[in-house]
């Protein structure tokens, strides 16, 4: 617009329009984030992306996770198997046993030990052979025919199977057949120069109810033959002391505890 020469006053602007041909100073982007192309306020160092250590890769823990010690392997056994149940083969093998079938039940067990494993096994295996090796000794010693001395020796491991390893069905029966036997085995033990074995048989058949003219012959044998050992070991003390001492103690297993006999001898064998 031009002025008018007329009218020197310039024209009076409105102030609550503004002047178009104003200049305008541009806007602070700067501090205002709304009117910032990319929305971030340089001014918020939580927003910035140059000090956010969030945003930081080398610093995320998610890039650089911790390395954990590696922990040592230890072994872990296998589960034992479960134990094989042998209480049936086992009741059933006594049955055969009280019945006096003791190769039956031998049988029994030894076939069942050989399905399984173990101790187990191993325990089968040894049952059976102690109901084998009784049935042996048990029928020769129950035999009519058999041998004195035969039958005293198969009567006294018979007796020691059964009560000790196995249910003692029989040792009542045995020992009454061992009281019988006893005697004459003493005397055949007598004859044999078998001491020793003469005096159990004569402790068995006493311990058993049984004492008799034989049981009182062997005795009285048993009793000349220590004196007749003690003689001779009285008179080798000094040539030869260990043979003497040999005999000596021999004299122990003939005689009893309150022989004068064996007094004697306990006596020299402490003075030598």
């Amino acid at each position: 617009m031009e002025p008018d020469p007329k009218n020197p006053d310039p024209p009076k602007q409105d102030p609550s329009r503004p002047d178009p041909n104003a200049k305008q100073d541009p806007p602070d982007t700067a501090n205002d984030p709304s009117k910032r192309p990319d929305g971030l306020n340089k001014l918020d160092p939580k927003k910035d992306p140059k000090k956010d250590p969030k945003k930081d890769p080398k610093k995320d823990p998610k890039n650089n996770p911790k390395v954990q010690p590696q922990r040592p392997q230890v072994a872990v056994a296998p589960p034992k198997p479960d134990k094989p149940d042998t209480s049936g083969v086992r009741n059933r093998a006594i049955e055969l046993y009280r019945q006096k079938k003791f190769n039956e039940a031998a049988a029994l067990l030894n076939q069942f030990a050989s399905t399984i494993a173990g101790t187990e096994a191993s325990d089968l295996r040894t049952a059976a052979s102690v109901y084998q090796q009784l049935g042996v000794a048990y029928n020769r010693g129950m035999a009519p025919a058999a041998k004195p001395i035969d039958a005293f020796k198969d009567l006294r491991r018979a007796l020691n199977l059964d009560s000790g390893s196995a249910a003692g069905e029989f040792t009542t029966e045995i020992k009454a057949k061992l009281a019988q036997v006893a005697p004459k085995a003493a005397v055949s033990f007598y004859v044999r120069k078998e001491y020793d074995s003469a005096a159990q048989a004569v402790r068995l058949a006493e311990a058993n109810g049984v004492s008799n003219s034989d049981t009182k012959l062997v005795r009285d044998k048993l009793e000349q033959a220590a004196k007749d050992l003690y003689d001779q070991a009285a008179k080798e003390m000094s040539s030869n002391p260990e043979a003497a001492k040999q005999k000596l103690r021999q004299i122990k297993g003939m005689v009893e505890a309150k022989s004068p006999t064996l007094v004697k001898a306990n006596a020299l064998l402490n003075s030598n």
